[in-house]
């Protein structure tokens, strides 16, 4: 019996400790300019038309992000007029980098949508047109 109880505590002993501060924290940092609070360069890409659906690769946003923190991150955007982008990754490097956001579902009308993105507790506003 005391075998089992000695067998038991040195078992207990060695299992491994949880952290996390580990690989999958989450990123910080900011998609606006430390300096003026206005948002960090962003670019549309692609040709969007009313009721033709998006492609992944080719219709996207790219923009910078001032990265204090490196760790996993999810960047998106709003669903407006029947589509929205996003990116998932992680950042290595602190200091700006570029992220891609790649777009999904259709427009459903022509017109300028206003996108929201969002990363960590900032917002920044990317126009699309739609023809």
């Amino acid at each position: 019996m005391a075998v089992l109880v000695l067998g038991g505590v040195v078992l207990a002993a060695c299992t491994k400790e949880l952290s996390y501060e580990g690989p999958d924290r989450p990123a910080k940092g900011s998609l606006q300019s430390d300096l003026t609070g206005d948002c960090l360069p962003k670019t549309v890409t692609g040709t969007y038309k009313a009721a033709v659906p998006l492609v992944s690769d080719s219709n996207t946003i790219t923009i910078s992000v001032n990265v204090s923190e490196t760790g996993n991150y999810l960047i998106t955007t709003d669903t407006i007029n029947g589509f929205y982008f996003n990116a998932k990754g992680r950042f290595t490097t602190q200091g700006t980098n570029s992220v891609k956001l790649r777009s999904t579902g259709t427009p459903f009308a022509a017109g300028v949508n206003s996108f929201r993105v969002a990363f960590d507790t900032t917002f920044c506003d990317v126009q699309v047109n739609v023809n």
